[in-house]
């Protein structure tokens, strides 16, 4: 739920609030570098990847490698299930905030 509405499909959080869709393999169950990308710009400090309610989302090697780079540009990365991901959302200042929840498995 987030601000009072059920959302059913994964979703990215911006840090101006704004909502959008998030494109996650549910094939595979796989966070692939191309699902969290297009999201981290320059001005991200923080990025926070929800793995879903039980955390069966991996991330593949490039997604592995993308993220230590990111961690090796000062971006702090958090990568949990998605509950243990929106506690940390909800603890964190959302100024350069980026939060990818996958909200299945």
């Amino acid at each position: 739920m987030i601000n009072g509405n059920i959302r059913k499909a994964d979703v990215v959080i911006h840090p101006d609030g704004k909502l959008s869709t998030w494109g996650f393999d549910f094939d595979s169950h796989l966070v692939e570098i191309n699902n969290i990308a297009n999201y981290v710009t320059d001005k991200i400090e923080v990025l926070i990847i929800g793995t879903g309610y039980n955390g069966q989302g991996e991330l593949n090697e490039d997604t592995k490698k993308f993220i230590e780079q990111l961690k090796t540009n000062n971006v702090e990365v958090h990568v949990l299930p998605t509950p243990k991901a929106a506690e940390k959302f909800n603890s964190l200042p959302k100024e350069g905030l980026v939060a990818c929840f996958h909200l299945n498995c």
